[in-house]
């Protein structure tokens, strides 16, 4: 091995659990500093989609999707980008496409709301598949929680963390959420009387939630416990708290997934 040694790995993984996967990727990213570069291939989506869903770090990261090929045309690549940097992208047109800034915006919301429900064992209605609706995800932060939940951010002038209490930003986002279903889901009359301005309001409401559940600079969501107090990214940067639902037995701390 030599500082331009370059690692390839050829479709090591096919189909394995979650916490397995998200175990292999802090390995690799890790182990990649030793190296020049670490080149993966893989047909495993739940690979791609970690990055996707800010659950693997996107720093020193560069994901290319390979799509069709021919002897004509070669291989076709296209450009990848997260669920967030997507809805930013559809926001920034000149013309808005309200169907597809809508329906990202609510599908952001769901993941968000899903990381946060998940990680304090948040009480919601259950349902045979074990799947839930926004409607669903949104009553999952009650208010016991809400009073506690914040993140601690690295402030702009350099100076000690800045927090910011999460549960007026989960309110903003929610409060519009109807946009969601009238305007990007389903075909609904009502949704032509929605004004573009509330279209962009609940994707705007969308993003300023996300900048406080990821991180600016690794990319990641908070899942790395590093002491008994809060949950934070891959690089440190963010910080979540508190570390357990309110109240609730320490026992029950969710896993941490570094």
């Amino acid at each position: 091995k030599t500082d331009n040694t370059v690692v390839v790995l050829d479709d090591v993984l096919t189909s394995v659990d979650g916490p397995h996967l998200g175990r292999f990727m802090t390995l690799l990213h890790d182990q990649s500093k030793h190296f020049n570069q670490v080149i993966v291939t893989t047909h495993y989506r739940p690979w791609r989609d970690r990055y996707r869903w800010a659950k693997g770090p996107t720093a020193n990261t560069q994901v290319v999707e390979l799509g069709p090929w021919s002897l004509q045309n070669g291989l076709q690549t296209g450009e990848f980008l997260t669920a967030v940097a997507e809805l930013s992208a559809t926001l920034a047109k000149p013309m808005l496409d309200r169907q597809a800034a809508a329906s990202k915006a609510g599908i952001v919301l769901e993941s968000l709301l899903d990381f946060v429900t998940l990680k304090y064992r948040c009480a919601i209605s259950r349902n045979a598949r074990n799947e839930y609706t926004l409607g669903d995800l949104v009553g999952g932060v009650d208010s016991k929680l809400g009073k506690e939940l914040c993140c601690h951010k690295p402030s702009a002038n350099g100076g000690p963390k800045t927090e910011v209490h999460l549960k007026p930003l989960i309110d903003a986002a929610t409060a519009s959420q109807w946009i969601r279903n009238s305007v990007g889901c389903h075909f609904n009359a009502l949704g032509g009387d929605v004004y573009d301005n509330d279209v962009k309001d609940f994707c705007e409401h969308v993003l300023t939630l996300a900048s406080h559940l990821i991180c600016a600079t690794c990319g990641t969501l908070p899942t790395r416990r590093p002491q008994g107090l809060y949950w934070e990214c891959k690089c440190g940067a963010l910080e979540l708290y508190p570390l357990i639902y309110p109240g609730a037995d320490p026992r029950t701390v969710d896993e941490d997934e570094s």
